[in-house]
């Protein structure tokens, strides 16, 4: 759960899992609700919302968010995640240097981060698109600012597709 005050505007629901694997945890960006704010300040002139609708308002953004934890939490749900992730997962990374180079070039991940990438892929000892997701996830818990630290983790899925895309296409 996300909530932002300052600029953003909008809190996100997304789902996280963490896998047998490890325990990094994994977001899915992409299937996250996202919801706009509604209120605030009224400039003069503005229509003045009655009390009514105001918590009719909130209440439909409440079943919204009740509908989506539902979704996020059930069976199907989870199954599709674990299709999709087992579809990319299993890319054998040959060139590791040159596919941690094509994944933070196309992710705009710093130098720095490549280079803590690269070295906790090695040390995973997983040698597949699969085990650079678990790299990504791992630096994650390693970034100190927070905002960097989730959106390196909501990037994982990315660089997993990335590295499975560029060890096929460089085999």
């Amino acid at each position: 759960f996300t909530n932002s005050e300052v600029g953003r505007g909008a809190f996100s629901i997304l789902p996280k899992a963490t896998l047998q694997v490890c325990k990094n945890g994994l977001t899915r960006a992409v299937d996250g609700f996202r919801k706009i704010h509604i209120g605030g300040r009224l400039e003069e002139g503005s229509v003045s919302w009655s009390s009514e609708t105001q918590n009719a308002a909130n209440q439909f953004v409440q079943a919204q968010v009740k509908d989506a934890v539902a979704s996020f939490l059930s069976e199907g749900y989870l199954e599709g995640l674990r299709d999709d992730l087992l579809r990319d997962a299993g890319v054998e990374v040959k060139d590791v240097v040159k596919t941690i180079e094509a994944v933070g070039k196309k992710l705009q991940y710093s130098q720095v981060e490549q280079d803590m990438i690269l070295a906790d892929f090695i040390k995973g000892g997983q040698v597949t698109s699969g085990g650079v997701l678990n790299a990504v996830t791992s630096v994650a818990q390693r970034i100190e600012d927070p905002d960097r630290a989730f959106d390196f983790n909501n990037s994982a899925i990315d660089a997993m597709k990335v590295a499975a895309r560029h060890a096929l296409v460089s085999a």
